[in-house]
């Protein structure tokens, strides 16, 4: 509603961030990787929700230890923190769990067609255990198409001099609710 456009519009009004070129570059990294989808204006955006219907989330950036820049969506600023709700509680699943997948493996591959007649798990069945970094764990998680008008990033486009907008593809770091969403991966895992 009103606050929205409110927050919008004083939003454009204010200074570029001294970051603004690293900013808009990392921006533009993640349109061309899918994180995000083409940049577009408030007029576009109005035009596609609605005035006062969309509301964005700032991005600033942090450099983190090891000297990467990372964008971070301000959801706190947006106001989108605020009115996040976490029903559920992180169940991180335990390293038996990886002993259990197995055991579960070995078992159904015994009465399998594919089973040779030998003890074991074949070859091509064999558990590989490793640990991976997800880049960008939290893009890889969808956004419900009932949530695009929320799931927005702003940023100054020193090129255009203006504000700039993209809907994201996936979560974004910075929103509070993003945390829950992608431990659910584990929870679902663990229970199949």
């Amino acid at each position: 509603g009103k606050a929205a456009d409110k927050f919008v519009t004083e939003l454009i009004s204010q200074k570029p961030s001294k970051d603004a070129e690293a900013i808009d570059k990392l921006v533009r990294a993640d349109v061309k990787r899918g994180r995000f989808c083409k940049p577009t204006t408030k007029s576009k955006l109005d035009t596609k929700y609605g005035k006062g219907k969309w509301r964005p989330m700032p991005l600033f950036m942090v450099e983190q230890a090891s000297g990467k820049l990372r964008l971070i969506s301000d959801a706190r600023r947006g106001g989108h923190n605020e009115v996040s709700t976490d029903e559920e509680t992180i169940i991180v699943p335990s390293i038996e769990f990886v002993v259990e997948a197995v055991k579960e493996i070995h078992r159904a591959m015994g009465s399998s067609p594919w089973n040779d007649g030998t003890q074991g798990i074949p070859d091509w069945a064999q558990p590989l255990l490793g640990t991976e970094d997800l880049e960008d764990a939290y893009g890889q998680c969808p956004v419900d198409p009932d949530q695009n008008c929320v799931c927005i990033v702003a940023w100054f486009c020193p090129a255009a001099r203006q504000w700039r907008f993209a809907e994201a593809v996936g979560l974004v770091f910075g929103l509070s609710a993003a945390v829950v969403a992608f431990n659910r991966w584990p929870a679902i895992m663990t229970a199949l």
